[in-house]
């Protein structure tokens, strides 16, 4: 029996791949859901549905933060749940998560078990090395271990652009891209996230991908509405619509622009449905979100893009001494554009003036004007 542990809608897609097509992942398999926003009694009976996973759990994490791997393993009203099976693999698609550490724990002394960390996101992102406990740390004495240090394979959609601390002495292994055809794992994933085509979606010429930092209380002011707004005012022959962050709870675009209707449905998951159905490729507009790289890396296909992480680097605010926009991660989209096979297609300014200059030259010249 293996475990899969999943903080969010992209994750468990990626979950029923491993789990379905990848040698070593097939055995039976428990799914633990682990964020508020699988907190959706319909959501978690569909997955339960599809009966791919024995056992299907939702655990909110945001309850429990005071020793929280410490009460995971051993609180009464968990037991029944992190206890109820023996793991030989537990497979995280976060590097902390917090169930998953409880359930390493609870598991490592298994003949023969092994830890696997999957990409938190279809993204080039950044591996941090997080501190171990120290010797005076109650944890340590008491046997507890933060997992990463004994991961035994890293699973990733772009070893070529990855970099790790050199402490690390994992295997990375690369994730195989999804068919876009497998109708079979399509289906299933559609079924559960209840999906429905959004007929306006062909309409639209620009697609806004709305990103938690806000929601997340750092975005300093209201920055990217200020510029979504300058955008979209700029361009009234040009139809936008905005993808929300699953997390939002406010739309603040109300008004300005037309919203995404199902703010439940992955935005991976539309875009696998739009190449199956051959619908009209979408411009996106995003400033670090892993759907602007999602598609080329989880399916192989290469959309139209306008990332702006250069020029939101410093309107961010850091985060427990880390920065979601670092140099070093810009470096990364720029070695992620060169792997296009038409690198102008994936664009990243560096000012808001040279947003202006290029969104210009696209569509106040006409050329993909009156096309739809």
């Amino acid at each position: 029996m293996i475990a899969f542990v999943c903080a969010s809608y992209i994750q468990t897609i990626r979950a029923f791949q491993m789990h379905s097509q990848i040698d070593g992942f097939k055995q039976n398999a428990d799914l633990f859901l682990v964020n508020k926003m699988f907190e959706d009694v319909e959501l978690i009976s569909r997955f339960r549905k599809t009966r791919a996973f024995n056992n299907v759990h939702y655990i909110d994490t945001s309850a429990d933060e005071t020793a929280a791997t410490l009460r995971y393993m051993y609180a009464k009203k968990y037991k029944d749940i992190l206890k109820k099976n023996s793991y030989s693999k537990v497979i995280s698609f976060n590097e902390e998560e917090i169930i998953a550490q409880a359930l390493y724990n609870l598991n490592k002394r298994q003949p023969n078990f092994e830890f696997h960390c999957v990409e938190d996101a279809p993204s080039a992102y950044e591996v941090y090395l997080p501190p171990n406990f120290s010797w005076k740390h109650p944890y340590k004495w008491l046997g507890i271990d933060k997992p990463f240090y004994k991961i035994k394979e890293w699973w990733t959609s772009c070893p070529e652009l990855m970099t790790f601390p050199k402490e690390c002495n994992f295997e990375v292994k690369k994730l195989p891209p999804i068919n876009v055809n497998d109708r079979k794992l399509l289906d299933i994933v559609n079924y559960i996230y209840d999906y429905k085509a959004d007929e306006n979606l062909n309409k639209v010429d620009c697609l806004i991908m709305e990103e938690s930092h806000y929601t997340d209380g750092l975005m300093i002011d209201n920055k990217d509405y200020e510029i979504y707004e300058k955008i979209v005012k700029r361009y009234p022959d040009i139809k936008f619509a905005i993808k929300l962050h699953p997390r939002t709870r406010k739309n603040r675009f109300e008004g300005l622009v037309s919203s995404v209707q199902n703010m439940r449905v992955p935005w991976e998951l539309i875009a696998w449905n739009r190449m199956v159905s051959n619908d009209t490729e979408l411009f996106q507009l995003g400033i670090i979100c892993g759907t602007m790289v999602s598609d080329k890396l989880l399916f192989g296909y290469e959309g139209s893009k306008m990332l702006l992480a250069k020029v939101f680097k410093g309107l961010i605010r850091a985060e427990g001494g880390y920065c979601r926009i670092s140099d070093a991660l810009i470096q990364k989209y720029e070695r992620f554009q060169q792997e296009y096979k038409q690198p102008d297609k994936f664009v990243l300014p560096c000012t808001e003036e040279e947003v202006f200059r290029i969104l210009d030259k696209k569509w106040k010249n006409g050329h993909e004007l009156g096309e739809k």
